[in-house]
């Protein structure tokens, strides 16, 4: 081993002995209400809802608008009109029904109009974004701002569609994170609820799930000793530099991996030749699965090719939901078929097969028939998850071997059911 190899092995150690301690520490954060009633990233049901109460002045925190003034002067890019008497009439609305669509959350000052859009790992839909901003200026509202709240920073897959975004609203796009903005948001409101201990701990609660979906799960305590071990010396800070460059490279070729030798099996052992759709696991969309919140990826296999419709089986991963399997129709272009009205018939036969003899396969978003085989298996490696154990060789084949006897059984019992 190379002294440089030796070197960067002493610093891994080290912040691996840090890293159990804390494991042991941060085994009593590990309950989480929030977790354990809905879904972790239920856009409307959980986040908004949960937003909504503490925005709300009249919520049952009882702080009147003091958690409301906090968020305003985070996502207000003009904070030199935002006056206490702005907030006099104050209005907040979650799910708020309007010719253009339901707007997530909706708060409106005596000078401001903040429309706010929600998303977790939904796509965002710019032409949405677009009317609810034209129908709430041709009713004269005043200030009228679009706030787009995501996980992260970077919803879009370039610049110029952000900035032709922004240009479209005038130029009153906001775009905040729940990685960032939230997570920050949340601390201020934790620090004004000393006095109020339940409110504190759901407050406490509702963050940690903030960062374990932002990846950023781990305690303050942890960062500080793993920052102070990397600026101890310059040989550790270049350390790390050159650790964090290969990082994402090492993240993907490990998933690279797991999809090339999965698709293998699959045709190798199973006589199963995967199609050639665009949200097929590659480089390109496994890159694009790591940057983007709202990326499914997979291999798709053409079950029944007619002339009105195909159905495809997908082998597919998403950041919410984790790994499983989908029956989804497409017409004769491979367009994607989510409204059973269009073939209601085939439809309802692939949905009866999944609940009735598959068992576990349920509609879900716009499919059909959907099975969450392995919900902590996400490929994002944020510390609360399986993905870890696709690193090492022997357990990655196992996981593999398992996963694939499984399609090639579910995928025969249809096929047996469907003719």
């Amino acid at each position: 081993m190379s002294e440089t190899n030796q070197e960067l092995q002493i610093l891994l150690d080290r912040a691996g002995v840090i890293k159990e301690k804390y494991e042991i520490v941060n085994k009593d954060n590990e309950f989480n209400i929030f977790s354990i009633l809905r879904n972790e990233g239920e856009e409307v049901g959980l986040h908004s809802r949960f937003i909504y109460e503490l925005l709300n002045p009249e919520g049952v925190h009882y702080k009147g608008d003091i958690f409301l003034k906090s968020f305003l002067k985070l996502i207000d890019n003009d904070n030199d009109n935002f006056h206490e008497t702005h907030l006099e009439n104050v209005k907040v609305k979650r799910e708020y029904s309007h010719a253009s669509g339901r707007i997530d959350l909706l708060v409106c000052t005596s000078n401001k109009t903040f429309i706010i859009e929600n998303k977790i790992y939904q796509p965002v839909d710019i032409n949405q974004l677009k009317d609810y901003y034209k129908s709430f200026h041709n009713m004269s509202y005043p200030g009228i701002k679009v706030v787009l709240l995501t996980l992260s920073d970077h919803e879009f897959e370039n610049d110029d569609v952000l900035k032709k975004l922004n240009d479209s609203l005038d130029g009153n796009l906001i775009m905040i994170s729940y990685r960032e903005d939230i997570k920050n948001w949340l601390t201020g409101c934790i620090k004004e609820t000393v006095q109020s201990p339940l409110l504190r701990e759901a407050l406490v609660m509702y963050k940690n799930l903030v960062l374990k979906l932002t990846g950023q799960s781990y305690s303050e305590g942890m960062v500080r000793e793993m920052k102070d071990l990397i600026i101890k010396n310059r040989g550790n800070f270049e350390n790390a530099v050159k650790i964090a460059n290969s990082l994402s490279e090492a993240r993907r070729e490990i998933l690279i991996k797991f999809w090339g030798e999965l698709e293998d099996i699959l045709k190798n052992e199973y006589g199963l030749e995967a199609e050639n759709l665009e949200e097929k696991a590659n480089k390109s969309t496994i890159t694009n699965y790591e940057k983007y919140s709202s990326k499914e990826i997979g291999l798709p296999y053409l079950l029944k090719d007619e002339e009105e419709y195909k159905l495809i089986f997908w082998v597919e991963v998403n950041k919410n939901f984790g790994f499983g399997y989908s029956f989804c129709l497409y017409d004769y272009n491979k367009n994607y078929i989510s409204d059973e009205e269009k073939l209601p018939e085939i439809w309802h036969q692939v949905s009866s097969i999944g609940v009735n003899i598959l068992g576990g396969y349920p509609e879900h978003s716009g499919r059909p028939a959907v099975k969450w085989a392995k919900e902590n298996l996400k490929f994002t490696f944020d510390g609360n998850n399986d993905d870890f154990m696709l690193v090492d060789d022997s357990s990655r084949e196992k996981i593999i071997t398992e996963i694939a006897k499984e399609i090639h059984e579910d995928i025969n019992t249809f096929i047996e059911a469907f003719k």
